[in-house]
């Protein structure tokens, strides 16, 4: 049955919590406040992820206000013992999310599309049942089961769009549009062949974009003309976001092989992540000045809407899924393996919380390989907090400390 559990927040209160600050200030490697490592710096190698250590030595510092998953795989029952005594535990009355109920007693399900829309409409979709869930504040929720199944999802001021496998005569149509908000879908034709199968579809205003291999086919006008557009990367587009920044609005895409562009004004520009090597890119956000990029070998930070050179985030070559920052300034990476970091200050500085979310996640000091394989897949900025979706119906809300 999926029941969405309160969550905790924590406070820092007694004589265990000061000696670990003790620690904390001095071991550069355990400092709450991460620097942002130099383009080329050498990294030491890290632990393997899957490993937790036999004590946590981090003080949480954001709550929960609520995490849910499947029957049969419950998140986190309560508290672990070691946070509810060291840290301080305190009850968190975020308010569970409605609408859910349509999940229940289904197969394991998993997010394999979550983002805030234009709009404002918050669009998920789930393999292998195929529902749509969406929500316009993240509290309300609504299940749909379509007429037929789409594996992404845009909508632009009038339209939902979202990419389809086959049509009810079992022809590759691709592309399927809705105009009563993803209950029905019909087909529709680029006019392309596409090959191989693109997985990612968005909207830009009234246009679309979407990723097929090593390509971008675009077009102003869903029911016009389509154009392919070449970034000139040799592995298969893992990322495709629309950026709108100083009334600027670029294209940007990652891929399978650590390769990025951006495409400016016609042009595709490349970009540069030191120590990427050929790991996967697959997450963007942007935090007032700085846009960070989500890969499967740590976080990467560029500040300014400049050619100023990017840098990776000092939490290590860890795998990053996704990155959001609200608009109040929190923000949340997070990836597989239980790996989670969070910022207060737009991604100034970045605060790994890996052992914290494990336990919250797991309900286990020390979790299994199984436990662990409820991966955050996408992350998802609301106003003060931030949504996380992932393996087994993994649906959660993050924030700062009250």
């Amino acid at each position: 049955m999926l029941t969405p559990t309160p969550r905790y927040s924590f406070n820092v209160v007694n004589a265990a919590a000061v000696a670990l600050l003790g620690l904390l200030a001095l071991s550069p490697s355990l400092s709450c406040h991460p620097r942002v490592a130099e383009a080329g710096e050498e990294h030491d190698s890290e632990p393997p992820l899957t490993t937790p250590q036999a004590a946590p030595v981090q003080s949480a510092v954001f709550k929960v206000s609520w995490l849910s998953g499947v029957d049969g795989h419950q998140l986190a029952p309560e508290l672990g013992k070691h946070h509810a005594t060291s840290a301080g535990a305190q009850g968190s009355s975020g308010e569970p999310p409605r609408g859910l109920d349509a999940l229940r007693a289904t197969p394991v399900f998993d997010f394999i599309h979550a983002r805030r829309e234009a709009n404002g409409e918050i669009v998920a979709v789930l393999r292998p049942g195929g529902q749509l869930v969406h929500s316009a504040d993240g509290a309300q929720w609504s299940v749909l089961q379509p007429d037929a199944g789409v594996e992404s999802v845009a909508i632009t001021p009038s339209t939902w769009w979202g990419l389809s496998e086959i049509d009810a005569n079992g022809v590759a149509q691709r592309l399927a549009r809705s105009f009563d908000g993803g209950k029905t879908w019909e087909m529709r034709n680029t006019g392309e062949y596409l090959e191989p199968e693109p997985v990612l579809l968005r909207a830009q205003g009234d246009g679309l974009a979407l990723a097929s291999g090593t390509l971008m086919l675009s077009t102003q006008d869903p029911n016009g003309r389509w154009l392919w557009s070449n970034p000139r990367v040799e592995g298969r587009i893992t990322m495709l976001e629309p950026v709108e920044n100083a009334g600027q609005r670029h294209w940007w895409v990652g891929t399978e092989r650590g390769e990025l562009r951006e495409l400016v004004e016609g042009n595709w520009q490349a970009h540069s992540l030191p120590d990427l090597g050929t790991a996967r890119v697959s997450g963007l956000a942007l935090a007032k000045d700085r846009l960070f990029v989500a890969t499967d070998r740590g976080l990467y930070v560029r500040h300014g809407n400049t050619d100023s050179a990017w840098q990776r985030v000092d939490l290590g070559p860890r795998p990053f899924e996704a990155v959001a920052v609200s608009s109040s300034g929190f923000g949340v990476a997070a990836g597989r393996a239980a790996q989670l970091a969070v910022t207060h200050d737009f991604g100034q500085t970045w605060i790994l919380q890996d052992e914290v979310w494990r336990e919250l996640m797991t309900g286990e000091r020390k979790p299994s390989h199984a436990s662990l394989e409820r991966n955050v897949r996408f992350a998802v900025a609301e106003a003060n907090s931030v949504l996380l979706f992932g393996d087994e119906l993994l649906l959660a809300r993050l924030s700062a400390l009250d």
